[in-house]
């Protein structure tokens, strides 16, 4: 009978504990997304909500906003503050719209002094009939309604290759091509930077050190240090980072990136085996780009160690939107693209650019000269390889790493279902392995030792196993005798009494 509460006590336990995981995802999960603004359900913003919001807002003396819904057809039609509506299908309705709804157009001629104008438009505006979008005028701010949360948009290029984006961070925008992505990207740049899970790598070939399953303490408040790994290794040497984040820098050269070691000239590797290593051993990677192919820790040829401008504070600043702002550097912006690699992996590929104006080739030119003198590199472009959010939940749910967390949850329903049936169970065991003898042990010890490896056995192994069917056979054995008991008696019976 002991063995019974002891069982139920180690179910009870084991049940807690998943439950317990459960909870402690969701609330990590939830808290990755109020990093960005995403706190609740999706909420789908209809023209009537969103204009509900536009008349909500503090009235600001010179300035003005507008509600807008943007259709399939190429209407678009507007709200103001008072609630009147006007529809408009062609550019010059546009502009006669804007002029009708507000005091004073932002269309109007160049030169003149115009309010800045504001338009909150639906999450359909956004997803499903963005091209209508590029009529707005230029000068006009917009802001999507997308989830319970108002976005900043930008705009890039003009009709067919109107591209919008969303800042979700200072200096970081999320281009929006779906709820889904969108979604997902929110949840990847809100999750924490834990430097103790942060790796940064420097492919040194020939390196014979192997990398230890945890980071090695950093030596000083700069960051975690520089681990060497041989390239010509790293499927194995990714199998010590699992569920860690790898940091790789280097320049990349079409689908192939350019490193250079301690020592020796320039070399490459493919990045698809890069990326196949880590998601093998659910690694998370980062591929810093840039135009200095020198590993971080080496020396360049004035004796200066190499370094990645904005990572080691960007470690330290918490998401890792935080992240991307300080390795982009002031004056420029990080662009984000989410990309799915299967059904268990997400690409983020970001690349900086100036938050105005285009790229000045001088300015690159004397951004190489100086990555050479200074040897720290400024990222120009970032490849992120991510864990899913789905495999990240379902990797947090594991009550033992490497075994699927579905498999896990069948195994405890099996075994809870078994339960009724501990009796019945028994009795079939004890056929399998029957009790032991105490005269067949030299010591108490032994026998206590047998007997417990056997209900150990019983209860993990047997029970899963066969205790369905065992409960099932304890319910019919039980409903026989109650329908027996019930029974109502014959005439024999009753005239023999």
């Amino acid at each position: 009978m002991h063995r019974t509460w002891l069982a139920l006590f180690l179910l009870v336990s084991i049940g807690a504990r998943a439950n317990d995981a459960a909870a402690s995802d969701a609330s990590w999960i939830e808290r990755m997304r109020a990093n960005v603004g995403l706190r609740t359900a999706p909420v789908i913003g209809t023209l009537d909500r969103v204009a509900t919001h536009v008349k909500s807002l503090p009235s600001e003396r010179g300035s003005h906003a507008l509600a807008a819904e943007t259709g399939a057809d190429g209407h678009v039609r507007l709200v103001n503050r008072a609630g009147e509506t006007f529809s408009a299908a062609t550019p010059d309705e546009l502009t006669r719209a804007l002029a009708t709804l507000l005091p004073a157009s932002p269309a109007g001629p160049a030169g003149t002094n115009t309010p800045p104008l504001t338009i909150h438009v639906t999450e359909a505006s956004v997803f499903q009939n963005s091209q209508a979008l590029g009529r707005f005028p230029r000068s006009a701010r917009l802001s999507a309604s997308i989830g319970d949360q108002y976005w900043p948009l930008r705009r890039s290029g003009r009709g067919e290759d109107l591209r919008l984006y969303a800042e979700v961070a200072p200096r970081v925008l999320v281009a929006l091509t779906s709820r889904a992505d969108f979604d997902e990207a929110l949840t990847q740049l809100g999750t924490r930077v834990r430097n103790r899970m942060v790796r940064i790598l420097a492919l040194e070939p020939g390196s014979t050190t192997p990398l230890a399953p945890r980071a090695p303490l950093a030596k000083s408040q700069a960051g975690p240090p520089v681990e060497a790994v041989d390239p010509d290794h790293l499927r194995n040497a990714f199998g010590a980072l699992r569920e860690q984040l790898a940091v790789v820098s280097g320049r990349i050269d079409g689908e192939r990136l350019v490193y250079q070691g301690s020592s020796g000239p320039e070399r490459s590797l493919l990045l698809r085996d890069l990326t196949s290593a880590a998601g093998d051993h659910d690694a998370d990677l980062l591929v810093l780009a840039s135009g200095w192919a020198r590993q971080p820790g080496t020396r360049n040829w004035l004796w200066v160690k190499s370094d990645i401008a904005g990572l080691d504070a960007g470690l330290r600043s918490g998401t890792f939107a935080d992240l991307l702002a300080l390795l982009a550097g002031e004056g420029n912006r990080m662009l984000v693209g989410l990309a799915r690699d299967g059904g268990d992996r997400v690409r983020l590929d970001v690349r900086a650019a100036p938050v105005s104006g285009s790229a000045n080739p001088l300015a690159e030119a004397l951004s190489d000269l100086v990555t050479g003198v200074t040897g720290t590199a400024t990222p120009t472009a970032i490849a992120a390889h991510f864990k899913s959010e789905a495999r990240r939940r379902e990797l947090s749910l594991r009550l033992i790493p490497r075994i699927p967390a579905l498999m896990q949850l069948g195994y405890l329903v099996l075994l809870a279902l078994g339960f009724p049936g501990w009796l019945v169970a028994r009795r079939w065991w004890r056929r399998i392995w029957p009790a032991e003898s105490e005269s067949e042990y030299g010591s108490a010890f032994g026998w206590w030792a047998a007997r417990a490896m056997r209900g150990l056995a019983f209860i993990v192994l047997f029970l899963p196993v066969a205790g369905l069917f065992a409960t099932v056979s304890q319910l019919a054995h039980l409903l026989g005798g109650y329908r027996r008991e019930t029974a109502p008696t014959s005439d024999a019976g009753k005239a023999a009494s």
